[in-house]
């Protein structure tokens, strides 16, 4: 139960949507066909051409539906679609209005496990190289929330 709860805040602390334009211009693609992503992370579709889909489909070369996969339905302009991440694995995804799918109109999510937050456990393995790792972090730092600091103290302790 605790690594459950643990997964959750540390997925909401670090969860982000990216979005990605179906049929823009009248095309028949996806305007990002290739997404890497973490587990809890958002794919927004927005409609830009009349009739698109979204749907799950067995492989990258496949237009054929997956199973009890995601399905939009049909969208028209205007319209949106989101598809969040519960799990890491390969997705694959395609429009099967038309001929849009044997047109090329399919893409691929690759979604990674929560990353590890490298500040956790530190390997010190002298002075000199961590005088230099701490310069070096301090330039390529990004901020993190308080809520994201709170579920990797949190983790940590749990762990």
């Amino acid at each position: 139960m605790q690594k459950s709860l643990l997964l959750t805040l540390a997925t909401s602390a670090f969860a982000g949507t990216l979005d990605i334009i179906a049929g823009q211009n009248n095309e028949i693609k996806f305007s990002k066909p290739s997404v890497k992503l973490n587990v809890g992370d958002t794919l927004a579709f927005y409609m830009q051409s009349q009739d698109k889909t979204v749907t799950q489909v067995e492989s990258a070369t496949s237009c054929v539906p997956v199973r009890n996969g995601k399905d939009s339905g049909s969208l028209d302009i205007g319209n949106n679609f989101l598809w969040t991440f519960d799990t890491p694995g390969v997705f694959y995804y395609a429009s099967l209005s038309g001929s849009d799918c044997a047109n090329g109109m399919r893409g691929i999510a690759e979604v990674a496990a929560l990353p590890v937050n490298k500040y956790l456990k530190p390997k010190v393995v002298s002075k000199v190289e961590t005088d230099k790792k701490e310069k070096d972090d301090k330039n390529n730092a990004l901020p993190l929330s308080s809520t994201a600091a709170f579920a990797i103290v949190f983790a940590s302790f749990l762990l």
